[in-house]
C-alpha cells in the first residue's frame, strides 16, 4: 500500500437488470513502485524515479489494472468481486 503512487479510474459503468437491480463495474489502474524487473510500460515513462542512495535495489514505476464488479444495494456496504487483474510478469530483483 505504501508504494502506490496513483490510483486512476479508467472506466466506471452502471447497468440495470429487468428487476431494477443496479450493478457497477469499475476498472482501476494502480501506479506503484517496484524492485521487480519487467518490460517497460510506455504509460509509466511520464513518471521518473530518483536513484537510491541507501544501497537498496532500484525501484521503478509499474502498473496493474484491476476490474471490480458489484451490485449496488441501498443501505448496505457493497461487496466487490475482482473479476480481472492485469499486470506485467515481473521477476523479483536480486
Amino acid at each position: 500500500m505504501d508504494d502506490i503512487l496513483v490510483t486512476l479510474p479508467e472506466d466506471v459503468s452502471v447497468a440495470f437488470d429487468q428487476h431494477g437491480r443496479k450493478f457497477c463495474s469499475i476498472v482501476l489502474r494502480f501506479w506503484f513502485l517496484s524492485t521487480s524487473e519487467g518490460p517497460d510500460d510506455p504509460k509509466a515513462r511520464i513518471l521518473k524515479v530518483a536513484p537510491r542512495e541507501d544501497g537498496a535495489p532500484q525501484r521503478k514505476v509499474a502498473t496493474a489494472v484491476f476490474e471490480f464488479h458489484g451490485e449496488l444495494l441501498k443501505g448496505t456496504s457493497p461487496d466487490w468481486t475482482v473479476t480481472t487483474v492485469w499486470h506485467w510478469h515481473w521477476n523479483q530483483a536480486e
